[in-house]
C-alpha cells in the first residue's frame, strides 16, 4: 500500500510540474516582444520591452537642408540580427511597422517619424523634398 502511495504522489507532483511549465511555455509564447524606436531631432529614442530598457541612439541621422536621413543597420543588422531589411516593413505615412516572428519570438517594431517618409533597405529619410515612395 505504501508503494502505491508514494507512486501516486510522485506521479501526482510529475502532472504538475508538466501543467505548470505548459503554462509557463504558453505564457511566453503569447507574450509579443515590442521594439519602439522614436525620432527626437537628430537622436533616436529605441525601447525593447524584452529588457524594459530604454536608449538615446545618436550619431545615425544626418541633416541636409530641411532633410533628414536615418539609418537602420546598427538596429537591424547590429542590435537585433534581423533575417531581414526596412522593405519588410509595413508602410504608414510617418512610421514602419514589422509585425512578424524574430529569432522565435513575435514581435512588433515601430520606426516613428516626425514626418511623411520614404525609405530603402536600410535608410529612411523625411523633410521638406521627400515625397513619400520608396527608392533604392
Amino acid at each position: 500500500m505504501t508503494n502505491n502511495l508514494i507512486s501516486r504522489i510522485l506521479r501526482e507532483k510529475r502532472e504538475e510540474a508538466g501543467e505548470q511549465r505548459h503554462k509557463n511555455e504558453a505564457t511566453r509564447s503569447s507574450a509579443v516582444r515590442t521594439i519602439t524606436v522614436t525620432v527626437e531631432g537628430t537622436t533616436l529614442r529605441y525601447y525593447d520591452s524584452a529588457t524594459r530598457s530604454e536608449e538615446i541612439i545618436t550619431d545615425h541621422i544626418t541633416k541636409s537642408d530641411n532633410n533628414y536621413t536615418a539609418e537602420f543597420e546598427w538596429l537591424l543588422q547590429d542590435k537585433l540580427h534581423a533575417p531581414f531589411d526596412l522593405l519588410v516593413f509595413e508602410k504608414y505615412p510617418t512610421k514602419l511597422v514589422y509585425r512578424g516572428d524574430l529569432n522565435g519570438v513575435p514581435t512588433t517594431i515601430t520606426l516613428q517619424f516626425p514626418a511623411g517618409i520614404t525609405h530603402c533597405h536600410y535608410h529612411v529619410t523625411w523633410g521638406s523634398n521627400i515625397s513619400g515612395d520608396k527608392y533604392t
